[in-house]
């Protein structure tokens, strides 16, 4: 492939609450490997482990995260 068309990685945008939220249930609660859990919702595997880190550090982010996602909806 030429060097004018590769392909430039760009960064996703932050992730919306509802998918953090299922994220860390899907670790946390139904016990799912986080690799696995990367692999579904796209991200990386580091991506997951930093939410499941910050919610068992502190268990009120969790709760800050809900009532996020209960004030957006």
């Amino acid at each position: 492939m030429p060097p004018g068309r590769r392909k430039i990685s760009r960064k996703r945008g932050p992730l919306p609450l509802g998918t953090k939220v299922s994220i860390i249930h899907q670790v946390l609660v139904e016990h799912e490997k986080q690799a696995m859990v990367a692999r579904e919702f796209r991200v990386s595997t580091r991506v997951v482990s930093r939410l499941v880190c910050a919610v068992q550090k502190r268990r009120s982010w969790l709760a800050e995260l809900r009532a996020k996602q209960d004030e957006a909806c």
